[in-house]
This record gives C-alpha cells, structure tokens and sequence, in this order.
C-alpha cells in the first residue's frame, strides 16, 4: 500500500506507512491554512487503484 498526499490533484509526496502520511498530511495543512481544502491523502493499493482517502483532520481507513 502507498500513501500519497495530493494538492489540487498533483502528487506532493508518497509514504510507504499510514502514520507517516497522516503526519506530513496535518504539517502541510497547518503550515498552509489556505492550502487545506485542497489537501488529500489516499491509499493506494499494488495495482494502482484508490481504495481510501481523507482530507485533513480526518484518518485515512483502508477497506
């Protein structure tokens, strides 16, 4: 499973745990208030599908 975080649909960066994301996910919306409606996390599973995603303040829970 991958973890990207994404700004406006452009990638900004890719985790390999849930927790790191989650981090960087909640650093990057409070850095940037402006920039928080814009921000989103998914999970990505092996074959490149989406299976979970959450904005921040929110968990990202894959099914």
């Amino acid at each position: 499973m991958t973890y990207s975080i994404l700004e406006s649909g452009n990638l900004v960066a890719s985790f390999d745990e849930a927790d790191a994301g989650q981090a960087a996910l909640e650093r990057l919306a409070a850095a940037s208030p402006e920039a928080r409606e814009s921000l989103l996390l998914v999970a990505i599973d092996a074959d490149g599908a989406i299976v979970s995603d959450c904005a921040p303040g929110e968990r990202v829970v894959p099914a």
